[in-house]
């Protein structure tokens, strides 16, 4: 049963690298270059946007009323989010998540995240995922960014497709998960290995020091 699931997750993280160059490895650098990548946010959502215009602004793009677009609150980071669900951002990419994150204290727009994968779609395929994880590393790629990493493990089951930065210390990360959810009895009593898969998006406006809550030292 765990060789089946290291094989699998091994499987998922090779295909991964199918597509994979190895000049994309080099450390890139825009050094001044006009056609330098510059990280403001996701499509409509810039970075520092307040939450109301944020709903306005992702309504529109969306074509969403406001009762389609939910809110959540990160207990731990005292953050909130707009919740919005969308479908092909990438044709046959399928159903994903994007959620608009809202600093603590500044209560504007600091980070967003786009997932794809079983917790959006459980019919979800690793091939689906794994095309879409290609396309976006090579957009990104070729765009310009700094700092670049791709196709890194992390630990098993989770891979760095893509990791960027531009001339302000924002930066584009691209994850691809593979875990264990459970163990299931099948026919014949054997067991299989339930497995989730995901695909994580992720602009970030200030990665080494994000807007979230913190018990300052002598605070306790």
């Amino acid at each position: 049963m765990q060789v089946k699931f290291v094989k699998f997750l091994m499987a998922v993280v090779f295909a991964a690298l199918l597509l994979f160059s190895p000049q994309l490895a080099i450390a890139a650098s825009s050094n001044g270059d006009e056609n330098a990548a510059v990280i403001q946010g996701f499509r409509t959502a810039h970075f520092a946007m307040s939450e109301s215009d944020e709903l306005k602004a992702v309504g529109k793009e969306f074509g969403l009323d406001d009762d389609a677009i939910a809110r959540e609150e990160n207990s731990l980071e005292k953050t909130a989010s707009l919740i919005v669900p969308v479908t092909d951002l990438i044709p046959e990419s399928g159903p994903s998540q994007i959620a608009y994150i809202f600093g603590y204290s500044s209560k504007k727009l600091i980070h967003v995240n786009i997932v794809w994968g079983h917790s959006v779609d459980a019919g979800t395929t690793a091939q689906k995922l794994v095309a879409t994880a290609n396309i976006l590393r090579n957009y990104f790629s070729a765009s310009g960014y700094k700092n670049v990493k791709v196709n890194q493990p992390v630990e098993v089951g989770k891979t760095l497709v893509f990791r960027g930065s531009d001339d302000n210390g924002r930066m584009v990360l691209l994850v691809l998960n593979a875990t264990r959810a459970s163990d299931d009895q099948g026919e014949g009593g054997d067991y299989e290995t339930t497995r989730r898969l995901s695909l994580r998006l992720s602009y970030i406006e200030n990665p080494q020091n994000p807007d979230i809550y913190r018990i300052q030292e002598g605070q306790f």
